[in-house]
C-alpha cells in the first residue's frame, strides 16, 4: 500500500507548476538600489538598447577630428514604473554627443524595472558607452 501513495505521489507532483508570482510595488519605499536580484531591462533582448542607440542617436556637433572616438559613461534611475530619470555622464568628454544621449535616454521607451526580493524597486544603472564617430562621405 506505501508504493502505490508513493507512485501517486510522483505522479501527481509531475503535474503540478510552479506559481509564478507577479513582483509587488510598496510605494513607500523610495530607496535607489545598486545591487538588485533582477537588473532593469530595456526591450525584450540585450541587444534592444543598442538598436535602440544605432537608430535615434545623432551627432549634432563638429567632430574634434576625423574618426576620433571616445567613452561615454552614463549614470541614471530606473523608476518603478520602468521611467529613466537623473541622467549624469561622468568623465565628460563631447559636449554635444553628451547632450545627444541625455536627449536620447530621456526619450527612450520605458524600461522594465528592476526587481529584489519580490519587490519592484528604484535601480541605479551605469552604462559605458563606446562611440567611434567617422565622417559620412
Amino acid at each position: 500500500m506505501k508504493q502505490i501513495l508513493v507512485i501517486v505521489f510522483i505522479f501527481s507532483a509531475s503535474f503540478a507548476k510552479a506559481q509564478h508570482t507577479r513582483p509587488r510595488i510598496n510605494m513607500k519605499d523610495t530607496t535607489v538600489y545598486t545591487a538588485v536580484e533582477q537588473q532593469p531591462q530595456f526591450g525584450k533582448d540585450e541587444g534592444a538598447f543598442n538598436k535602440y542607440l544605432l537608430k535615434n542617436l545623432r551627432y549634432a556637433g563638429p567632430y574634434p577630428n576625423e574618426n576620433s572616438q571616445g567613452r561615454i559613461t552614463a549614470i541614471f534611475i530606473i523608476e518603478k514604473d520602468g521611467s529613466v530619470k537623473q541622467i549624469k555622464i561622468v568623465r565628460p568628454q563631447h559636449t554635444s554627443l553628451e547632450r545627444s544621449m541625455i536627449g536620447l535616454l530621456k526619450a527612450s521607451p520605458k524600461w522594465r524595472p528592476a526587481i529584489h526580493k519580490g519587490y519592484v524597486v528604484r535601480c541605479q544603472y551605469f552604462m559605458p558607452l563606446f562611440i567611434c564617430l567617422a565622417s559620412e562621405e
